[in-house]
């Protein structure tokens, strides 16, 4: 248990840095997967060694889990935000600003997807 405790939260640090070193340009953004790159390696490690596919959903999942925690308006991280102002004020923010901040987070969710998609397209079949 302490040695699966360990490898996930070195996996969530590395997931951190990933995307602090896309945010910053070191990593290029184009080294993203989607969903259908996620789909490919999953068959083929499926059908290669059941225990590397074991621990391929693992990181796919503690992977879901960061992002989720991201502070956009959309995912939970972004709910926590609007909760920790919500404690500090001693009243909920405005419901004009919540619902632009859930748009905006979900154009910018929706933008992210089409774009993983069109890299594993590309990826893929071209």
């Amino acid at each position: 248990m302490r040695l699966g405790g360990q490898r996930t939260m070195r996996f969530v640090k590395t997931v951190y840095m990933n995307l602090y070193a896309m945010v910053t340009g070191r990593v290029s953004a184009k080294t993203m997967n989607g969903p259908l790159s996620i789909a490919n390696v999953s068959y083929k490690l499926a059908g290669e060694d059941f225990w590397f596919f074991l621990l391929f959903l693992g990181m796919i999942s503690v992977n879901l889990a960061v992002v989720n925690f991201l502070p956009i308006p959309v995912l939970d991280g972004g709910h926590m935000v609007f909760l920790i102002y919500e404690k500090i004020v001693g009243k909920p923010a405005p419901e004009r600003l919540q619902i632009a901040a859930m748009f905006i987070g979900l154009a910018m969710i929706l933008s992210l997807m089409v774009f993983v998609i069109f890299l594993d397209v590309k990826r893929l079949f071209f």
